[in-house]
């Protein structure tokens, strides 16, 4: 587990002001350095020798939310008084995502490095950038992923605005949350392939294990004879190929697919 997910599990246990006094400091020297927008040019500083971003004072980090794809939290700065905005953590490979209100996301290097994409299209990617490759979606569709507060144990509905997207002729399917990408779907019958292997849903299990060097003593591999495979390639993603069952006007469609996501965190 990295650094930064370890702290945000510590950060659930904590219950007095002091505590996360500490938390707050802890997170701001995991996130200090330079930060980037999409295209690698240079956006701000999180300077944690004196608690601040784009020269803005922090005072506090508090109220940590968990979900499957994000950690957000309440950032209390200090503009004329405490001013609070809802921000989003999330790591892909060596890369820090850093979203403010949802909408402006910014990243701690100038490249997101990746092990495999499909279709020109990784995890961590823009959305105007995938946009720039694919052209627009022909269905837009609103997920829900819900947060859990620390206090409460109420759902809470995340910042990050999650849409899945659709591309009928390639049979293709996009997650974006934060307006980056976290995962890749193509059904059987795609033209599109990983990148990098040219393989696809119709590849036998095996021979994507092998392309990967994904072992079977790795913890997170599974294999279910009647769903499908999940196959962790690095520490931060893993492909899964298999069945996928939907509903619609009561109807059951499955679909052998392929998919490109990241793990939580």
């Amino acid at each position: 587990m990295n650094k930064f997910a370890k702290l945000l599990l510590a950060a659930l246990l904590f219950v007095s002001s002091a505590a996360h006094a500490g938390y707050t400091e802890e997170v701001m020297e995991a996130l200090s350095g330079p930060w980037y927008d999409a295209d690698g040019k240079y956006g701000f500083q999180i300077d944690a020798s004196d608690m601040t971003v784009a020269g803005t004072k922090v005072i506090e980090i508090k109220d940590p939310l968990v979900s499957d794809v994000c950690t957000e939290s309440t950032w209390v700065f200090d503009l004329d008084g405490a001013d609070s905005l809802k921000c989003a953590v999330d790591r892909v490979g060596e890369t820090y995502l850093f979203s403010m209100a949802g909408f402006a996301t910014y990243q701690n290097t100038e490249k997101i490095a990746y092990p495999d994409s499909i279709g020109g299209i990784y995890i961590g990617m823009a959305r105007w950038q995938a946009e720039k490759i694919l052209g627009k979606p022909d269905t837009e569709t609103d997920v829900t992923i819900e947060l859990v507060a620390e206090k409460s144990k109420q759902p809470v509905p995340t910042i990050g605005s999650p849409q899945v997207v659709g591309y009928n002729d390639k049979l293709l399917v996009i997650g974006y949350c934060y307006n980056r990408v976290y995962s890749i779907t193509i059904e059987k019958g795609s033209p599109l392939t990983l990148d990098q292997t040219g393989l696809g849903p119709e590849t036998p299990v095996k021979d994507i294990a092998t392309a990967y060097n994904v072992l079977p003593e790795n913890p997170r591999y599974e294999v279910n004879k009647k769903t499908g495979a999940i196959l962790p390639i690095t520490e931060d993603e893993y492909i899964f190929i298999g069945r996928l069952t939907e509903k619609e006007n009561g109807r059951k469609t499955v679909k052998e697919i392929l998919r490109l996501t990241k793990w939580p965190g």
